[in-house]
């Protein structure tokens, strides 16, 4: 089984560790961290070089998490349902999930070719406590307990429970670059990181 976290991580917060953690206990095995190289759903990221360095001052220390930068080795706009069609490929047989939140789940009808990302993997959404996915009507009867999914290679998607921090990495770049308390909201590694670098200053949007 493998079992794939993807983001932008601009920058990776707390929140991102917090849902990592989730997906691993859930799931009791590694979790592969795939930051991409562009969403087509967001504006310009951070250099990859600075991503994929405050990743790794946060992965490389922790046994329960890999990196992998199959997204950013690959030019233009990250799909994710290339890079499953590419997993897919290499190992037909292995249970291959993808891990996600529950608000980009209940936007999944957004992303390039959606209705086939159940064709190459599963997916795990992470779900604020007291709030349930809204899935796409064509999967309604592709939800499963965690354990189905575990067990073969794709097809199915399910929820686990977890405490959600509200934040998102925009919101800690707006913080930085308006002068506001920011550092709470990510690790003390990536705080210093960002300032040696002097990330996300002078920046809008």
């Amino acid at each position: 089984m493998k079992a794939i976290y993807g983001g932008t991580f601009d920058p990776p917060t707390l929140a991102h560790m917090a849902a990592a953690q989730a997906f691993h206990q859930a799931l009791g095995q590694p979790i592969t961290w795939m930051p991409n190289h562009q969403s087509p759903l967001k504006g310009a990221a951070s250099a990859d070089g600075h991503r994929i360095a405050m990743l790794s001052e946060i992965l490389d220390p922790d046994p329960r998490f890999d990196l992998s930068l199959l997204e950013m080795q690959r030019a233009g706009a990250s799909y994710t349902v290339d890079t499953l069609e590419q997993l897919r490929g290499d190992d037909p047989d292995q249970p291959l999930i993808w891990c996600l939140g529950g608000d980009s789940f209940n936007s999944i009808q957004q992303w390039g070719r959606w209705q086939r990302l159940l064709d190459f993997a599963s997916l795990v959404v992470a779900a604020r406590p007291g709030s349930r996915p809204a899935p796409p009507a064509e999967w309604t009867d592709r939800q499963c307990e965690l354990a189905h999914i575990t067990d073969h290679p794709a097809g199915y998607w399910c929820e686990i429970e977890m405490t959600q921090m509200d934040l998102a990495s925009s919101r800690v770049r707006q913080a930085i670059n308006n002068g506001q308390p920011w550092q709470h909201w990510v690790a003390p590694a990536i705080a210093e990181y960002i300032k040696d670098n002097h990330l996300y200053v002078d920046e809008h949007g």
